[in-house]
């Protein structure tokens, strides 16, 4: 199929909906059955929820095949693919930080080897720049800026899943084809679903498997769609997160390698950890002063994301 009506992506939405919904139910059936669940440490009680939830998410890019399917979406899906192998893996045997950040280049490939790529990205008040032989390199290091970004952003319930649904419901009218629409508003409408499960409180977590799948999503909408400024102007709340908790940690570590936490958790409220081994994170820096609980952070942080976003749409429109 060529085109998608209105019809058509309604029905889209709907489908990609009920069927991320059902999976993520089936996931979280599984998961507790085999005993893969994590502790919400966020919670002054003691609750549990599916360690690999995100997995269902997968709905978002293969949902459209019904409907579409070319060069272009065999990229996407390639992508998730890929991204989903690695973070499940990690979920399930836990790779050395090193180890992840390099494999988070992987899901980029599809992209290079099909050339769905345009290497001219545009740069506002400066115009089109030429990197061709660069931009490979820009593409591996995109996604493995993206996936990692997601990944480490996803700290409290239904923080990241609420953050990329602001974003690709803004970027929705932006897109140039009907392949790319069909898959935003997939993708859209899967995010949409898997925010009931893993809203506060949750019963279903994103997992490396559920962020590295929609870390990919970001990069592979960013690159085709030429709008890479935009996302990182957008998305620019969750680099600055990445990039303080680098620095502080003084490099690459796996989560079970930071003794110290970023915030404590006192009778249900945030509290951030003024010990100065504790990572500097978006919570951290937003509950120093004052306590907050974890529905007041998710929403301090979907306004930031929103702001952001308005700012980046609106750069995008000063050529």
């Amino acid at each position: 199929m060529t085109m998608l009506d209105a019809s058509n992506i309604v029905l889209l939405f709907i489908l990609t909906f009920l069927v991320t919904l059902a999976v993520a139910y089936m996931v979280i059936k599984i998961s507790f059955s085999k005993n893969i669940v994590g502790r919400d440490v966020h919670k002054a009680w003691s609750s549990y929820a599916s360690s690999v939830g995100g997995i269902s998410l997968i709905a978002g890019v293969l949902t459209p095949l019904i409907f579409y399917s070319d060069v272009k979406a065999l990229v996407i899906i390639l992508s998730s693919l890929l991204a989903l192998v690695i973070g499940l893996v990690d979920d399930l045997k836990r790779l050395s930080a090193t180890t992840k950040t390099l494999l988070s280049t992987i899901p980029g490939i599809p992209l290079i080897i099909f050339n769905q790529y345009y290497p001219y990205p545009y740069i506002p008040f400066i115009g089109e720049a030429r990197l061709i032989l660069l931009y490979p390199l820009i593409i591996l290091l995109g996604y493995a800026v993206a996936l990692n970004a997601v990944n480490m952003s996803d700290t409290h319930n239904g923080l990241i899943v609420g953050v990329l649904l602001i974003f690709f419901s803004s970027i929705l009218p932006l897109a140039k084809d009907h392949e790319i629409l069909a898959f935003i508003s997939s993708m859209i409408a899967s995010l949409s679903a898997f925010l009931i499960l893993n809203s506060y409180p949750a019963k279903s977590f994103v997992g490396n498997s559920g962020s590295f799948i929609l870390g990919s999503w970001v990069a592979s909408i960013s690159f085709m769609e030429r709008i890479e400024y935009l996302t990182i102007i957008a998305l620019f709340p969750l680099i600055i997160n990445g990039f303080s908790i680098l620095v502080s940690i003084r490099g690459l570590r796996e989560r079970g390698e930071i003794t110290v936490r970023p915030v404590k958790v006192i009778k249900g409220l945030i509290h951030g950890n003024k010990d100065p081994r504790a990572p500097i994170t978006l919570a951290n820096i937003a509950s120093l002063r004052k306590p907050l609980r974890e529905t007041e952070f998710v929403a301090a942080v979907y306004m930031l994301i929103l702001i952001s976003t308005i700012l980046s749409i609106s750069l995008f429109y000063v050529k």
